[in-house]
């Protein structure tokens, strides 16, 4: 069904001031004498200007001058100055030490000498390290020697020994030996730990005291109270 003829017009009027009116509004995005272009998008401004900056970089690069070629370079190569003739050189002795304790002392020499795993022969007699020592001071007791008492004779000499094994047990000593050892048995003064052997000998009656020894007094009274060889020998043998 067709509509009248005035309808129509009035449609194509309404359409027509419609045009004019959005013409009128929007604004013209075109210069004159240029076509319009659709916007360009934030990430093809980004990558434009990064083109751009490279650009400019390498043109600036190209300009600047070569810094090594206009200046002359510097030698660094040490000079030693003439060489020295060994023969003109001359050795001079070493100044004094500027206080006492500028120059190291030379190492004391211990006044006592370790010596391990001492074997006693004899009561007041010693093996140990290829030194053989006789106890400074004192008389030994010979091993065979047989002492007197009510209850008659008994080895004294070998129960000595026996007493100062036991006295020692292997045990390390301290002897002031000579700087030189002769050959033979020397006599030295020795140390168990801060016991003078001697002295423990002499004391318990298990060797006389020498005349010119430190022992005269210690003796006297090993004696008077029959101690050792000059006691009973109370008890059995020992071996």
């Amino acid at each position: 069904m067709s509509r009248p003829l005035g309808t129509n017009l009035f449609i194509m009027m309404g359409l027509i001031v419609f045009v004019i009116m959005v013409r009128s509004v929007a604004p013209d995005r075109t210069s004159p004498g240029e076509e319009a272009v659709n916007p360009a998008s934030p990430g093809q401004v980004a990558q434009k200007e990064q083109r751009s900056a490279s650009h400019d970089d390498t043109e600036a690069i190209a300009a600047a001058p070569d810094s090594q070629t206009s200046h002359d370079s510097r030698s660094v190569t040490p000079s030693f100055g003439d060489p020295i003739d060994p023969e003109a050189l001359e050795r001079v002795e070493p100044r004094t030490p500027l206080s006492p304790i500028a120059r190291a002392k030379e190492p004391e020499k211990p006044e006592f000498t370790r010596l391990f795993r001492p074997i006693a022969t004899a009561a007041g007699w010693i093996e140990a390290q290829g030194h053989e020592i006789v106890i400074a001071g004192i008389e030994v007791v010979d091993v065979s020697r047989e002492c007197q008492s009510p209850r008659g004779a008994w080895p004294c000499g070998r129960q000595a020994r026996t007493a100062f094994r036991s006295f020692l047990r292997g045990r390390a000593l301290d002897c002031k030996l000579p700087d030189e050892a002769p050959d033979g048995p020397v006599a030295a003064r020795c140390m168990l730990a801060d016991q003078d052997v001697g002295e423990w000998l002499v004391a318990n009656g298990w060797a006389l005291a020498a005349d010119t020894g430190p022992y005269a007094d210690i003796a006297k009274t090993a004696r008077e109270h029959k101690r050792g060889i000059f006691g009973d020998g109370d008890g059995d043998p020992l071996p």
